[in-house]
């Protein structure tokens, strides 16, 4: 029975990641999807672990959700800064030379 539950959880996070191959348009969308495509895949090692009777899948499900989040967190803040520099007008840092050679010239 849970062999199964694994099988269709898998299909589900193939929709999930065609979904967000194809169909979704903004950046914040594809974040939002990196995150539930995490969670799924999360809940597939702790589902995995119960079946298995193994408690070191635990610990990988901890480290890996622990990864997750962080990922999360500093693509989100890198996306608003460069959005910020966006908004100012200034050319965001990666986007061809870096903030050493803008300040090496003036």
């Amino acid at each position: 029975m849970l062999n199964a539950v694994l099988w269709i959880m898998l299909a589900f996070l193939f929709i999930f990641v065609v979904r967000v191959a194809l169909f979704s348009y903004s950046v914040w969308h594809k974040l939002l999807y990196l995150n539930l495509i995490t969670t799924k895949v999360l809940i597939i090692i702790v589902v995995f672990a119960v079946v298995q009777e193994t408690t070191y899948l635990l610990d990988i499900a901890l480290i890996y959700s622990l990864a997750g989040f962080i990922s999360t967190v500093f693509i989100t803040l890198f996306l608003h800064e460069r959005m910020k520099a966006r908004k100012k007008g200034q050319k965001p840092v990666g986007a061809g030379e870096d903030a050493e050679s803008k300040e090496g010239n003036k």
